[in-house]
Order: structure tokens, then C-alpha cells, then sequence
């Protein structure tokens, strides 16, 4: 498939392992600090796959449609999220209904198909090559997919703090 471009920047924090690495608190930290941001995402565990959906910031959406992560992000209200398979066409639709100056994709370094202005790659320190690649590891692609990467950031993943459902205690 062909690499789709949107007009707005696309910044993407992802990571090479499955697991907590602190993705998508990443993402919110940038949101509530970027002006004006978007934040798409994929939808983890929703059940309603059948449709994408923009929630407005401050707005609310049900689980089944967003899946929790997506939550964690509609609850904070730092910023509009959009959610879906297809990212590309959820960011068409945001540009048209909401011109954000910003694009944070959520766990999108292995989202290919979205040109990205940004990638930002996070490790964990303690097991940063997650001992391999799926199966017999964690380790999602090939070491050498981090030259795709501008940033590259580790921390232990047990330092990490979980993100709560509102905002204030985690900024």
C-alpha cells in the first residue's frame, strides 16, 4: 500500500515492543502541551470495528466504539480524538471538521501506510529489545526499523506512572 498524506503534521510516538512502554502517555502529555492537537488512534479492544468516529474534545463516546484506550484520551479532554483502522481517512475527516494544527498518532510506528513528520520511538530500558521478535519476544519489527525514528526515547517501563482518567494529577 501507498504511503497518504495529510495536510496537517503528523507527529507519532510508537514503540518496536508490545507493551507498556508509556505510549499513550506520551500521547496525552503532548496533547495537553501541543495547541490546537488532534489524536488519532487505532481503537484497541473496541467492539464496534464497523465505523470510525471523532470525538470533540470535551465530548463523550462510548466504550464500545472507542475502545479503553481511547478513553483514557476522551476523558482528559486535552484534546479532539479520532478513532479507526483506516487513520489516514479518521485525519481527512478531522482536517475537514476541525483544521487541528496538530496530529498525534498513538502507537503508530508500525502504522506505515501514514506519512509522519515525526516519529518517536520509546523503549523500555530494562528490556529494550523485548528479547526478540514475536513470537519467541516482544520485539513488534527488526531493530533496523529504528532508523525510521528522528527520536528515540528510554526509561524503565516500571518507572512509568499509569495515566488516570482525568487529567490534572498526571500534567
Amino acid at each position: 500500500a501507498s504511503v497518504q498524506q495529510l495536510n496537517t503534521p503528523v507527529v507519532s510516538v510508537g514503540g518496536l515492543t508490545m507493551g507498556g512502554t508509556g505510549k499513550t502517555p506520551m500521547v496525552a502529555h503532548l496533547a495537553s502541551k501541543f495547541e490546537d492537537a488532534a489524536i488519532l488512534t487505532r481503537g484497541y479492544r473496541r467492539t464496534n470495528t464497523s465505523a470510525s468516529f471523532v470525538v470533540h474534545r470535551g465530548a463523550r463516546a462510548a466504550v464500545a466504539d472507542t475502545g479503553d484506550e481511547a478513553q483514557l484520551f476522551i476523558r482528559r479532554a486535552v484534546a479532539h480524538v479520532g478513532v479507526g483502522a483506516d487513520r489516514y481517512a479518521v485525519g481527512l475527516t478531522m482536517e475537514t471538521q476541525l483544521q487541528p494544527a496538530w496530529m498525534l498518532l498513538d502507537d503508530g510506528f508500525q502504522h506505515v501506510r501514514l506519512r509522519r513528520d515525526l516519529d518517536i520511538v520509546l523503549i523500555d530500558a530494562e528490556n529494550p529489545w523485548g528479547g526478540g521478535l514475536f513470537p519467541l519476544g516482544l520485539r513488534r519489527e527488526p531493530l533496523a526499523a529504528l532508523s525510521r525514528a528522528l527520536t528515540r526515547r528510554a526509561r524503565p517501563a516500571r518507572q512509568i506512572r499509569p495515566l488516570s482518567p482525568t487529567a490534572e494529577s498526571d500534567r
